[in-house]
């Protein structure tokens, strides 16, 4: 499961024409025409869930690649692609187990926020929220392991861009790296 805060909301829009038929009631008639879920969650960024999130905003990649004279590296590259539908969705679980667990399937990241400020105490951030499908109630699932990664600190970010199409982050912007903000 993720670390991180947040909640599956069900929606529903209903259509209530009006209509005057001698009664005192405003609506007397009424039909669903759209079901769904919003979603949202924020926390500190783990550097083993972002692919997972990446592979949901911008395109799935199975694995990484190791960079040349790399050992314990790894590259993970998250090209878009504007003519195909190539991003997974995620079955997402909210509630309380003691009370209520809601699970929302095919859910899709609409904005992903990552955001590090070297002036403040926090660590760097993240926030995600998307649509999904309406919700059901389910009895409460066996949670699996977590594979909890490093915290990133923004005092001890580095940037790294690149400067022609032969090399990727080959140039290091020196300096101290105050803050930064990042939404796809």
């Amino acid at each position: 499961y993720f670390p991180l805060t947040g909640a599956v909301t069900p929606t529903k829009s209903k259509y209530r024409p009006e209509q005057a038929d001698g009664t005192k009631f405003r609506n007397v008639r009424e039909v669903t025409t759209r079901e769904g879920a919003e979603w949202s969650a924020e926390g500190g960024l783990d550097t083993n869930y972002l692919p997972f999130f990446l592979n949901m905003a911008v395109k799935a990649v199975s694995s990484p690649s190791t960079p040349a004279n790399a050992v314990l590296s790894r590259l993970w590259t998250f090209t878009p692609t504007g003519n195909a539908d190539n991003v997974k969705t995620a079955t997402l679980f909210s509630g309380d187990p003691n009370v209520k667990i809601w699970r929302a399937p095919y859910c899709a990241i609409q904005t992903l926020t990552i955001e590090s400020d070297a002036g403040s105490e926090d660590g760097v951030t993240m926030s995600i929220d998307g649509i999904g499908q309406f919700p059901t109630t389910i009895s409460a699932p066996t949670l699996p392991s977590q594979a909890l990664g490093g915290i990133l600190i923004p005092g001890a970010m580095q940037l790294w861009i690149d400067i022609g199409s032969d090399g990727i982050g080959t140039t290091e912007i020196e300096g101290r790296f105050l803050s930064t903000s990042w939404e796809i």
